[in-house]
């Protein structure tokens, strides 16, 4: 950041003839930055759950260890979409560039799988959150809650998939408690297991339902490697757990490729008869392994994805238990790509990518492409993500928990699969502010906006009188979005204070509420800012005279902007 000494002389007198009142702040960081002690953050000095909170709003964030983030390899799309459980379950954006927090919903008892996509033209982004698929607009208003249908109707979904198609239809996993011949695994004839179906509705046409698939049409209970009663995390009392579909991918042909984890499988299911077309791995698996070098076999696995019509990435958990393990050997997981040929029946290891510490992780994880091409990792159980370039190299390594030998690891922090992608958030409701007064400090200011991802910069208003927060006239402090938090520190008392939110452009796109800071009330004050022009009359007169015509050079609010840009707070 360039010190204001350094600015030309003649633009920083224009700006602060502009705005008399005007003090431009360098960059205040009130979020906690994140740690770069793998040593004492893997030792547990930050929790269990590492989180920060906020003065001007009640979400609690992760708080990440970084442990290599290289700016100039890592794909340069803005946002990565992940879930978490802190105060509670439910989506959230990280920014890519400083895993600040953008946006948080913690509504939910239970979320996994956000990610964004396109619905009949429009930006979305989707979530399975407690007991259904949830489609949610730029302004994150829920457009759909879709929910089993047809002989499913009143089933709840799983929580592993949450898929929006192309074609806007949804595509789900439901489990249900059925009743099975268990004999072929030792059992004493019938008894409860949780078979999975696959569903396909449409939302937008009375939820009609696509396509259905159910497990037990075609595959039997001895294809399972789950044992009967097996201590663990997926050991239910009143059902066996044979299949534990964690993902479905409807591809480009209509087909649906599935993930299921107990049979260490993954199928092509036709997209019109049910028929399977293809088993990999497991029991039933119809390819032989021709990797040089490696293997390409697959063990307890999530998140199978076409990445061409003959490759799939998927995360290779490999084992399910937790912890580390020495890089490289089998048990290690890893995320994978494998090609594969179904005329010669065989496939084999395109690329692999390890996780720099060594992980062995007993549950979730998941493999998904970048727009720009890299390869983003989420490490299940370990509450870790990698992002590698399109040679393997290694660019970015962050957690937000340590490597822990649990059976399921730290709900809230694990890192079922993550998504890269650009967002614009457009929030309905305004940025929120909050006033702290202590004898130390004095007082400070503080504003977040959750979801909006257009701020560039705000601008604070400070007055006694209530009723004059608008115009250049009370602007006190300038400052460019920092963190998911920004700070102002007032260097006099004023009662009552405002802000508002700038656009890249200069454009004011919202503004808070007026806290009184002797009380620290919220104060609706019935009318929003949109004033940032200079006054007119005596000074404009001036100007003109000195040959700066205020109506021709630029409006205040664009040489507001141009200031920030130069002195590299809006950069």
């Amino acid at each position: 950041m360039l010190p204001l000494t350094l600015i030309p002389s003649a633009l920083l007198s224009l700006a602060l003839s502009l705005f008399p009142l005007l003090t431009i702040l360098p960059p205040v960081l009130a979020d906690v930055p994140p740690s770069k002690n793998l040593t004492s953050y893997q030792a547990g000095t930050l929790g269990d759950i590492p989180s920060q909170t906020f003065f001007s709003s009640p979400l609690r964030a992760p708080l990440y260890q970084i442990n290599k983030l290289d700016v100039s390899g890592i794909d340069p799309t803005r946002f990565i979409f992940i879930t978490g459980g802190y105060d509670g379950f439910g989506p959230s954006i990280v920014s890519a560039k400083d895993f600040s927090l953008v946006y948080a919903d913690q509504s939910y008892s239970v979320a996994q799988a956000t990610r964004t996509g396109t619905l009949h033209g429009q930006p979305v982004l989707t979530v399975f959150a407690n007991d259904a698929v949830r489609i949610f607009n730029q302004s994150y208003d829920l457009l759909y809650a879709v929910t089993p249908q047809g002989d499913l109707k009143g089933e709840r979904p799983d929580s592993h998939e949450a898929l929006l198609t192309s074609n806007g239809t949804v595509v789900m996993v439901i489990s249900r408690r059925e009743a099975a011949d268990l004999t072929p695994i030792g059992r004493d004839g019938v008894d409860w297991v949780t078979n999975n179906h696959i569903q396909e509705v449409d939302p937008a046409n009375n939820n009609a339902v696509l396509f259905q698939f159910d497990m037990l049409s075609y595959f039997r209970v001895e294809d399972s490697f789950w044992p009967w009663q097996q201590k663990g995390p997926y050991s239910f009392s009143w059902a066996h757990d044979l299949w534990h579909v964690n993902s479905v991918e409807k591809t480009d042909d209509g087909d649906f490729l599935v993930s299921s984890r107990h049979l260490h499988s993954i199928f092509l299911l036709d997209g019109v008869s049910g028929r399977v077309k293809w088993v990999m791995g497991g029991k039933r698996g119809q390819f032989r392994d021709v990797t040089v070098n490696g293997s390409a076999v697959f063990h307890w696995q999530h998140n199978a994805r076409l990445t061409a019509p003959n490759r799939i990435t998927l995360f290779d958990n490999q084992k399910v238990f937790n912890g580390f393990c020495k890089q490289g050997e089998e048990t290690c997981s890893r995320g994978l790509e494998i090609e594969f040929d179904v005329a010669s029946w065989t496939y084999w290891v395109v690329h692999e990518w390890y996780h720099p510490q060594g992980l062995i992780s007993a549950s979730r994880g998941g493999v998904n492409r970048t727009p720009r091409g890299n390869t983003l990792v989420a490490w299940g159980q370990n509450p870790m993500y990698t992002e590698y370039g399109p040679d393997g190299e290694l660019v970015m390594d962050v957690q937000r928990g340590q490597v822990l030998a649990l059976d399921h690891g730290i709900v809230p922090v694990i890192a079922y699969r993550a998504w890269k992608a650009d967002w614009v958030g457009m929030p309905r409701w305004p940025p929120s502010i909050a006033a702290v007064t202590t004898e130390e400090d004095g007082t400070k200011i503080y504003v977040s906006w959750n979801g909006a991802t257009e701020v560039e910069s705000y601008i604070l208003f400070t007055s006694d009188d209530i009723t004059a927060l608008n115009g250049n006239g009370s602007i006190t402090y300038v400052s460019s979005r920092t963190g998911f938090e920004t700070s102002f520190e007032l260097s006099e008392n004023r009662r009552y204070a405002r802000i508002s939110a700038l656009d890249r452009n200069g454009a004011i796109i919202g503004c808070t509420m007026t806290i009184d800071t002797v009380t620290n009330a919220s104060l609706d004050p019935g009318w929003a800012i949109n004033d940032l022009s200079a006054s007119k009359g005596e000074e404009e007169e001036e100007e003109q005279e000195k040959g700066v015509d205020l109506g021709t050079v630029a409006p205040p609010a664009v040489m507001l902007v141009v200031v920030l840009i130069v002195i590299g707070i809006t950069a």
